[in-house]
């Protein structure tokens, strides 16, 4: 059996928090947060907090490493935020998160 690669990885985490139930409006109203389960620490090089910081844009937003800027994005969409709204907390260009959301949508669509 083959090793899993981060991307598959960080998407059993999310499944491990959310399920089948994912955000949806959780960050559109200013009492409701995104908690991350910080005692998921499996993943090396992967700052929970710092990603539940950055959803929930409690400043100062912390710098996020790629892998972590990714999970945060998917979140971030699962919340329905734009992207642009995505990428100013990131830190990115929108069309990053355009081609993230692209590349999601690809591998959902192989079944990986």
């Amino acid at each position: 059996m083959s090793t899993p690669t981060l991307r598959e990885r960080l998407a059993t985490i999310l499944a491990q928090t959310y399920g089948d139930h994912p955000p949806t409006e959780l960050t559109r109203e200013p009492t409701r947060r995104i908690y991350l389960s910080t005692t998921a620490t499996g993943v090396p090089g992967i700052d929970f907090l710092a990603i539940e910081r950055v959803v929930n844009a409690d400043l100062p937003l912390p710098g996020l490493n790629e892998p972590e800027q990714e999970l945060a994005a998917r979140l971030m969409t699962r919340a329905e935020l734009g992207a642009d709204e995505i990428a100013e907390r990131l830190r990115v260009e929108p069309r990053t998160v355009t081609r993230w959301r692209s590349a999601w949508k690809e591998a959902e669509g192989d079944g990986s």
